[in-house]
């Protein structure tokens, strides 16, 4: 089980008309269960991993509420709070590598994002007036880490 959390800028403008651009930042608290697969390519130094993962995450939270009323940038009337309910559950697709001896590992792993995050937003309401009317995004992470055993 992995727990992550992820911090993320999002292009927006103060007012509606304002043609300024400022990043405002969400953070991303997430649980993450690998169904991993290892294929021992040299028996004790170098495993290759794959396998999928299943992760539930809570809504997106901004880092300062005094922009919840900034405008994502190409929309025109979809504000930061808006976005803040994506969808909880999702599935991501994982590859990776641990080496090391006996006692200490060294591990990278590369995770995509299969399913959507943001398909929770195509079922609001939300005026999409200015860009696309469907809300995409699949998430792709690097995680770098040490297994220690004693």
């Amino acid at each position: 089980m992995q727990l992550s959390q992820n911090n993320f800028g999002v292009s927006a403008r103060p007012t509606l008309l304002s043609a300024g651009e400022e990043f405002i930042g969400y953070k991303l608290l997430a649980v993450q269960i690998a169904l991993m697969g290892h294929l021992k390519i040299i028996e004790n130094y170098l495993t290759i991993d794959i396998g999928p993962m299943i992760q539930y995450n809570g809504n997106l939270e901004l880092n300062d509420s005094n922009k919840e009323s900034y405008y994502i940038n190409n929309y025109t009337n979809v504000s930061a709070k808006d976005i803040v309910d994506i969808s909880n559950f999702n599935i991501n697709g994982a590859i990776g590598a641990s080496s090391g001896y006996k006692f200490i590992k060294l591990k990278a792993q590369y995770i995509y994002g299969i399913t959507n995050m943001f398909k929770n937003l195509n079922k609001q309401d939300l005026d999409t007036v200015g860009s696309e009317s469907m809300f995409k995004g699949n998430q792709s992470m690097l995680v770098f880490g040490a297994l220690i055993s004693f």
